[in-house]
């Protein structure tokens, strides 16, 4: 698993439409290896395969916005690590797996989703792609 990445006050997006409110989010990717033998001939040892495999999220928003994604609903998230850089994030195709309300800074009530991403999942998007 590679390194959790973290978007505060960036972009979401679910299904092109951007969701409101986001005061940040967070990313856990995966990546698969494999056996290797490039390093020399009679040693063998595991190399990164290319690209992102799938991975996890979570999405904070303010409370209060009409976005309500369904448990179990797919559709394609994207997450942008900058505001005013929208070529940079990650995107693919993902399940959102739930919600929970909670109090943050300043007892403001936030909503936090969490999204599973099961195939592929593309770094260093723009913003509204296809």
């Amino acid at each position: 698993m590679a390194a959790p990445y973290h978007g505060k006050t960036s972009n979401a997006f679910w299904d092109t439409t951007a969701i409101p409110g986001v005061t940040g989010w967070s990313v856990a990717l995966h990546c698969t290896t494999a056996d290797s033998t490039s390093r020399h001939a009679t040693e063998t040892g595991r190399t990164r395969e290319i690209g992102y495999k799938g991975g996890t999220a979570t999405v904070t928003c303010k409370t209060g916005s009409d976005f309500l994604p369904l448990a179990g609903a797919s559709a394609v998230l994207e997450l942008l690590r900058d505001t005013t850089d929208a070529s940079k994030g990650y995107e693919g195709t993902a399940t959102c797996t739930g919600a929970s309300a909670s109090h943050g800074h300043s007892d403001v009530a936030e909503t936090t989703y969490t999204f599973q991403w099961d195939g592929t999942v593309t770094c260093t998007v723009t913003e509204g792609s296809d």
